[in-house]
């Protein structure tokens, strides 16, 4: 078993999102990397209560950085279906390039590789 720290990422800091990442921050096996939101005011807050996370207001952010194996979304119900389709699109394009494969859709069901 290993003692690192699982790097987690939480996009949306409004109702729920201080919570998350105090509990995060709080935890045993995991820290936070870096907070999203698309509020400024909301990212300076964050900053100063966590001066060793990096903030940002871009989502793909954190789904690029090495330092994440976990994103938490903490948004409003608004914005959940329009990151949800973007992450699953950058996870189908970049997960098979990380392990050096080409990039794509999975194939169709039924039409299943050997």
């Amino acid at each position: 078993m290993t003692n690192r720290q699982l790097g987690v990422g939480v996009i949306g800091y409004g109702y729920w999102g201080p919570n998350l990442v105090r509990n995060f921050s709080n935890g045993i096996s995991t820290h936070v990397v870096s907070i999203c939101d698309l509020d400024p005011g909301k990212l300076a807050t964050s900053q100063r209560l966590y001066p060793g996370v990096t903030t940002t207001s871009d989502f793909h952010d954190l789904l690029t950085n090495p330092a994440i194996d976990a994103v938490v979304l903490s948004a409003a119900k608004l914005f959940l279906y329009g990151m949800t389709v973007g992450m699953i699109h950058l996870v189908r394009m970049t997960a098979p390039r990380q392990k050096g494969k080409k990039g794509g859709d999975p194939p169709a069901r039924g039409n299943r590789e050997p």
